[in-house]
């Protein structure tokens, strides 16, 4: 665990240590909206609440249950994974996960970055809050057995903690890839120029696929599960912080709809340059 912990610090800090003020910006690059903040704000916060709220909602899983278990349930491509079981595995995705959360704040190393403290600060919070209330409320909604509850390697104490029904989708792949997207697109956007760009985003997106491939291998979660967690934790990255940039525009207010009902609004233009 302290060797993948290693990694993740150097590799980071290589990437965005140097300071390149030539390649910044002048101007503002994010933008506080009354409009865009306060609706990702509720969003998230419904999201979260209500995985909690449902959360008590979801019985545990039994004894019999778990060894009624059987593995023509799961997609035949995915039936091999019940037998994996790796705690070493597990222990490092862990890593990756805790080291991942707190990535971003390398990016505060560039002054043109720190002038902004506070969007960027807000655009970490609200990639960060949205994906937890995505990933879990829908682990609570499809409460999907986690694979090693269908093997032998696992013990029965194992087998009975309460996660053991929250598989689909991975939160340790989709947290990695907010927060190391989210990173690699608000350094982008401060510096488009700079040389090192490739390498950034091919880190940023390794980080999050190494995790991946531990949660799979230590038992924790189905190839569906990564590869959609992966997918949601980029977007929500990329999103986020594309949605605080000056040049768009983003509105929300009451509309009159169709069948004489009132409705909400939401407004968005991206301004491109092509």
């Amino acid at each position: 665990m302290k060797n993948y912990m290693i990694l993740i610090l150097f590799c980071s800090s290589c990437l965005v240590a140097q300071q390149q003020s030539n390649l910044g910006n002048t101007s503002p690059v994010y933008k506080f909206s009354k409009d865009l903040d306060l609706t990702l704000v509720a969003l998230s916060t419904t999201l979260n609440i209500s995985s909690f709220i449902l959360k008590k909602n979801v019985e545990p899983i039994t004894i019999e249950e778990i060894n009624q278990l059987n593995t023509s349930d799961i997609w035949k491509f995915e039936r091999k994974l019940t037998e994996n079981w790796d705690k070493k595995s597990i222990t490092a995705s862990d890593a990756f996960l805790y080291a991942s959360i707190c990535n971003p704040v390398l990016l505060y190393l560039q002054k043109d970055i720190r002038k902004d403290v506070f969007p960027v600060s807000l655009i970490w919070l609200e990639t960060m809050t949205l994906n937890l209330g995505l990933t879990n409320l829908t682990k609570t909604l499809l409460s999907r057995k986690r694979p090693y509850l269908y093997g032998n390697k696992a013990s029965l104490n194992e087998k009975q903690k309460n996660d053991n029904q929250r598989s689909f989708f991975s939160g340790h792949t989709s947290t990695t890839a907010a927060s190391w997207f989210m990173l690699a697109k608000i350094y982008q956007d401060y510096y488009p120029q700079d040389k090192r760009l490739p390498y950034i985003w091919s880190f940023s997106a390794t980080v999050p696929a190494i995790t991946a491939y531990l949660r799979v291998k230590g038992g924790k979660h189905f190839y569906t599960d990564v590869i959609t967690g992966y997918l949601v934790g980029a977007a929500v990255g990329l999103i986020v912080p594309e949605l605080h940039k000056t040049d768009n525009r983003f509105s929300t207010g009451m509309a009159m709809l169709p069948n004489s009902q009132l409705g909400m609004r939401i407004y968005f233009v991206i301004n491109t340059n092509l």
